[in-house]
């Protein structure tokens, strides 16, 4: 829940490597593979056709070099810089889109000076420069610089130009062997991408409502839960005093935003530092758990989420402190828990480009939780804060999103697994082609949160402790949101509101659901009961069917769409009984065969 000051170039700023891999952890790659739409951008990005169309207007010589190439038969060498920003510059005009997002890419590669060097790929326009990649390059090898970025919608584009530079010093001439070094060019690349997922954002839903005791400035942090008929939403507020939680609950988000606030610091949770909370229902000792930062991890629970004064007082995770790992590499927060059957898995962030995991068993929750093992590593852009992990109903895959840092603004990025320890796959994980952000979002109203898709929590089908979506159900994201106006003295001042986002069109999650109706039935034939079950295929392609019950599984190839069949199980039994059947559909994915299972329940009664 930190936020990093935003800057729209970054001038001096400390080296941040473009990629890293550390054993089995996984980084983000390129959106480009999924969602490009048309050709190279950029004119002779590999420089087979000599210099032409670049240029070096802030002074230095371009000269094609067929002795050293990333790829192909030659690349561009760039001397006698005279500044930071001497480099290869190529005028962009009439094929960029405001608002439009696009990857970038960029081999560079220098022989001389330091042993390593920040390069920076920068877009220039008419009223200001936006870097929008960087990396640092080690002498003597090729690098790939790679990232993706949004236009603003009120940008101007014309006469853009796409330039690669060294970060900008006062004098570089004072140290010419580091500021002003020579440097090669090959694989320029720039494509516009279509994003994998969309979203509609409605107006604020929630928003401070300060009193004399608690003068709240914002409501950020938001987790929500549906239990009872009501959503239960609980978040952080900022005010001078510092952060505290807070709850809120209602029957409909047309309701959310009169539904009155309850200061989490009048409860048995009090005063002091407590924020980004995460509330679910633990099934195996009955009580609703709140999950929040001090820190360490904390936690309160009640029997009762509709008496905001009946959560306990706070409760460590870790009452031995702070796990070694976890100093040694600058802290964590947001936290998060997510349990399979045997385990319970808490993620958290540290601002710091790393995701962590600890586990615990059920029985042991929430004691007992191990030390961390780092799950992905990437640069503090890439992975930053708020992390939230989920099981997709009816399979066994789980999905993860991390908010990360934009140029300028917040995104998420979400990654893909067949289990929570890993390993996971990137599903949507660039500022291009994000899980959710302004790349992707659209207003029914007004623009509210330009620049801002921030810590959230996406709305569960359940309620317990195994945190499942449903895919075949379009996703809703409660998130964090402010004017890109917005003027704060002060981190705590900034005026942060919540609004809720809607998932709009197909999706790689939505992909994954397998739409068919289900229903079981009892009936006697020659005195005995037989279950006749009914599956209707809803989707739009072919679907295999296994149904399986405790009296025999039963298949069924290729059920087209639109079709109904039944299928019936002799239970040999003269009356009606209570019991489940499941019905597993599979169909070819645009990723491969996908299945969901469901189940459903029958009674003698």
């Amino acid at each position: 829940m930190h936020v990093r000051p935003m800057n729209v170039r970054w001038v001096g700023a400390t080296a941040i490597a473009a990629a890293l891999v550390v054993a089995s952890l996984a980084v983000p790659p390129s959106s480009a593979e999924a969602g490009v739409v048309g050709a190279d951008l950029v004119s002779n990005g590999g420089f087979e056709d000599g210099v032409a169309p670049w240029t070096a207007p802030d002074g230095g010589v371009l000269s094609t070099d067929t002795q050293l190439a990333a790829s192909g038969a030659a690349s561009l060498k760039v001397t006698e810089r005279t500044s930071t920003s001497s480099g290869p510059w190529q005028n962009l005009d009439g094929k960029l889109t405001p608002g439009s997002s696009y990857d970038v890419s960029a081999a560079v590669r220098f022989d001389s000076g330091p042993d390593t060097k920040e390069f920076i790929v920068t877009m220039a326009y008419s009223d200001r420069y936006i870097n929008v990649a960087r990396a640092v390059v080690t002498k003597g090898q090729w690098t790939n610089i790679k990232s993706s970025f949004t236009i603003p919608e009120d940008q101007g584009v014309t006469g853009a130009r796409l330039f690669i530079e060294t970060p900008w010093v006062p004098d570089p001439s004072a140290e010419p062997a580091s500021n002003l070094l020579d440097f090669r060019v090959d694989d320029v690349s720039l494509f516009e991408v279509k994003p994998s997922f969309a979203w509609s954002s409605s107006d604020p839903v929630i928003v401070p409502k300060p009193t004399a005791e608690h003068p709240s400035l914002a409501v950020k942090d938001p987790t929500v839960v549906f239990a009872d008929g009501k959503y239960h939403v609980f978040m952080t507020t900022a005010s001078q005093n510092g952060w505290s939680m807070a709850t809120t609950s209602f029957t409909d988000w047309s309701e959310a935003a009169e539904a009155p606030i309850t200061y989490l610091a009048e409860s048995p949770i009090g005063n002091g530092y407590t924020a980004a909370p995460q509330v679910f229902f633990f099934e195996p000792q009955g009580l609703w758990y709140l999950i929040y930062q001090a820190g360490d991890p904390l936690y309160s629970t009640t029997a009762n989420i509709d008496d905001p004064m009946s959560w306990t007082a706070p409760r460590s995770m870790y009452p031995n402190g702070t796990p070694t790992a976890i100093q040694e590499t600058g802290g964590w927060l947001d936290f998060f828990n997510i349990c399979d059957e045997d385990l319970c898995h808490l993620f958290a962030t540290g601002d710091n480009g790393r995701l962590w995991r600890a586990q615990t068993s059920i029985d042991e929750f929430p004691n007992g939780f191990g030390a961390p093992e780092l799950e992905l590593l990437d640069t503090t852009d890439n992975i930053f804060e708020a992390s939230m992990t989920y099981k997709l109903d009816g399979s066994d895959k789980y999905v993860t999103m991390i908010e990360a840092i934009g140029h300028p603004g917040r995104y998420f990025s979400s990654w893909i697994a067949d289990d929570l320890a890993g390993p996971w796959t990137p599903l949507a994980a660039t500022e291009a082609d994000p899980f959710a952000g302004p790349a992707n979002r659209t207003f029914e109203n007004e623009i509210w949160s330009k620049e801002q898709v921030s810590h959230g929590e996406l709305i569960r089908s359940g309620s317990d402790q195994n945190l499942t979506l449903d895919p075949c159900e379009p996703m809703r994201f409660l998130y964090q949101g402010m004017s890109h106006t917005a003027e704060a003295p002060d981190y705590l001042s900034l005026p942060y509101k919540l609004g809720l986002l809607t998932a709009v069109g197909d999706n790689p999650i939505s992909d994954m659901c397998v739409d068919v109706e289900s229903s079981v039935s009892q009936k006697k034939v020659a005195g005995k009961v037989n279950l006749v079950v009914s599956v209707t295929n809803n989707d739009s392609s072919a679907v295999s069917l296994t149904v399986t019950s405790d009296f025999g599984t039963k298949t069924i190839a290729d059920l087209l769409p639109g079709k109904t069949t039944t299928v019936a199980f002799n239970t040999r039994l003269a009356e009606k009984s209570s019991g489940t059947i499941s019905v597993d559909a599979t169909q070819s994915g645009p990723a491969g065969p996908v299945s969901y299972e469901r189940t459903i329940e029958y009674t003698a009664g």
